[in-house]
């Protein structure tokens, strides 16, 4: 499971952030008019070529330009499995690497041995800040709310320092240095700066985690009440429910396939360990809730979040694929995709920054005798996984589209050993 976490503090606010990835349901097939289908029996060929000579073109490493795959279908007669979906230019390049990624993770290929048993987790980034780390803002927020005579922007200069101390990059279900992992980590770094509001969204409806908070405590200012809530919080991408419409032939994914965020409230426990409390806080559950409501405009303005989402629907597919035993009933072997690849490598940090932000209220307020003048501050500091799940629930009765989907991409196939073609 990815953890990006966060840590606010408002006069005591401690709020973590974390993330997690991909499932759905809605209904219908996505496919527009016009799709374009692609073999995987010639992709395979294509690519081996290109790892043997060292010269790849652009058709076969971002996967004949489609920019998103919804299905496949089975094509017996020319013992093919033929990938089918979207060239849509608004949405990001898809990369074979990312697909022999989800095909190797469909295939369990990622496996960790110990002894005789073999532990396996779903792709996933987790950015997790060290305890200690933890401990001494909570420290430090304890100062900062104190009536002891600390500077207030000395305590806020130490805040800051702290949070920006490394926080360890962990990688689950895949290989670390590779563009897949890349992604996720970019993503999960982006949802934290959403969260504590250093990136600003201008989207109805779209209030950072530590607006949330702050709001709640000029409310409490304004009622007489004293300012002092105490959360802590992890958030993820988790996918939605899978839906597939499929016959013996062809498997299209419900439209509705993508990426919600949930939240757990967690706390230091005695050990000194971040423990889940198996509830959530209500601004965290309304922040969370609003981000899974506004991934589709947010994904607009941020092309990786749209990367990230065609990942999961990589991961959903492949897992799909395996499951129907689509690679056997085709007659196809993909043997030199799963096991002679070359994944290119792409450099991931192993640790990276953390990030601080600060919100800030001045206030006054009348009082019997006088004023009362007051200075709150909220400073704040701070993954992905894919676990999408594919059994018998997943399939749906598939309507008249499924079959004449099928004979759209088989009769309109110029030939035996194109790489791709539209229909």
């Amino acid at each position: 499971m990815s953890h990006q976490r966060i840590l606010i503090y408002l006069s005591v606010v401690f709020v973590l952030v974390g993330l997690t990835l991909p499932r759905s349901g809605h209904s219908a097939p996505a496919l527009p008019e016009h799709g374009r289908a692609l073999s995987l029996r010639v992709l395979q060929e294509r690519a081996a070529d290109c790892q043997r000579t060292g010269r790849c073109e652009d058709v076969v490493t971002h996967l004949a330009f489609l920019r998103r795959i919804d299905g496949f279908v089975i094509d017996r007669e020319r013992q093919d499995l033929v990938l089918i979906g979207q060239v849509d230019p608004s949405w990001p390049k898809l990369h074979l690497q990312d697909w022999v990624i989800a095909l190797r993770d469909a295939w369990h290929l990622y496996g960790r041995r110990r002894g005789n048993i073999i532990y396996r987790s779903d792709p996933g980034v987790s950015i997790d800040p060290y305890p200690q780390v933890i401990e001494r803002l909570q420290e430090i927020g304890e100062a900062l709310n104190g009536e002891s005579g600390y500077d207030p922007d000395s305590v806020l200069d130490a805040w800051h320092k702290v949070c920006h101390l490394p926080q360890q990059v962990r990688v689950e279900g895949i290989p670390f240095d590779t563009r897949f992992s890349a992604t996720m980590l970019e993503v999960d770094y982006d949802l934290k700066r959403i969260a504590d509001g250093s990136i600003v969204l201008d989207l109805d409806g779209l209030q950072s985690l530590s607006s949330r908070y702050l709001e709640s405590a000029k409310q409490q200012i304004k009622a007489g009440k004293s300012a002092s809530l105490s959360s802590m919080s992890r958030f993820w991408f988790y996918p939605k429910p899978l839906m597939v419409q499929a016959d013996d032939t062809t498997a299209i994914i419900d439209s509705g396939f993508g990426l919600k965020v949930l939240t757990e409230e967690e706390h230091l426990n005695a050990a000194g360990q971040i423990t889940g409390k198996g509830t959530a806080n209500p601004h965290a559950e309304a922040f969370a809730r609003s981000i899974s409501t506004l991934f589709p405009q947010i994904a607009e303005s941020r092309p990786t979040w749209r990367d990230l989402e065609n990942l999961a629907w990589m991961v959903a597919l492949a897992r799909t694929v395996r499951y129907r035993d689509a690679v056997t009933e085709s007659g196809l072997n993909i043997n030199w995709l799963l096991d002679n690849f070359q994944l290119p490598d792409t450099k991931v940090q192993d640790t990276v920054p953390g990030h601080s932000n600060v919100h800030r209220y001045d206030y006054r307020h009348a009082v019997s005798g006088g004023y009362v003048i007051g200075a709150l501050r909220l400073p704040s500091c701070g993954g992905v996984e894919m676990d999408v799940n594919v059994d018998e629930r997943t399939f749906q009765h598939p309507g008249r589209k499924i079959n004449m989907i099928y004979h759209h991409v088989t009769n309109n196939r110029p030939n035996d050993d194109v790489l791709y073609w539209d229909f």
